[in-house]
């Protein structure tokens, strides 16, 4: 009696049955694969986790202190960023800290502070606050834990993040004031 392929017939009569070494194959090769599968999805997971954490770690801030060096001949009292700074005498400074200026962990192009100081007792501008924007020199992510700003007698600003202290052999500026 010949079947005829309806809704009924059984599938094992039309095609040929899979040798055990074949279904083996088979069985092997959708378990590869659905193995890579999920290893990539894992690579991806773990590509965009890594992203994300980088982005992070870009746009972090860190809060630092504040030194403050007069090279004047009067005293100073300064604030960074709306920061105080504190009060600094003539041809003074470097003995304390005041907290805290927001520096990004990893350093920006145009990155800038704005200092704002007037001079104390004595000096020919009264009492009268100045405000200057200064740009902060490249620093190294790794080695900074200050702001340091430097008032010169042309009332000029320097200022730099970094670690060390004036004394310090490798301290960026070398100009004697």
């Amino acid at each position: 009696m010949k079947k005829s392929l309806n809704s009924h017939t059984d599938i094992d009569t039309v095609s040929p049955r899979l040798s055990s070494q074949s279904y083996m194959k088979l069985k092997l090769m959708l378990w590869l694969g659905a193995a890579m599968l999920w290893l990539g999805a894992a690579m991806l997971l773990v590509a965009a986790v890594s992203i994300v954490l980088w982005k992070q770690e870009q746009n972090r801030i860190f809060g630092v202190p504040l030194v403050g060096y007069n090279h004047t001949g009067f005293g100073i009292d300064f604030y960074v960023d709306g920061n105080m700074g504190g009060a600094i005498g003539a041809h003074g400074g470097g003995g304390s800290h005041a907290c805290c200026v927001d520096l990004p962990a990893h350093f920006k192009a145009g990155l800038a502070v704005r200092v704002k100081w007037k001079s104390t007792v004595g000096s020919p501008d009264g009492n009268t606050f100045k405000t200057l924007e200064v740009q902060v020199p490249e620093y190294d992510s790794k080695k900074f834990g200050l702001l340091v700003v430097h008032f010169l007698p042309d009332d000029s600003i320097k200022v730099l993040a970094t670690y060390l202290y004036d004394e310090h052999p490798d301290y960026p500026i070398k100009d004697s004031f």
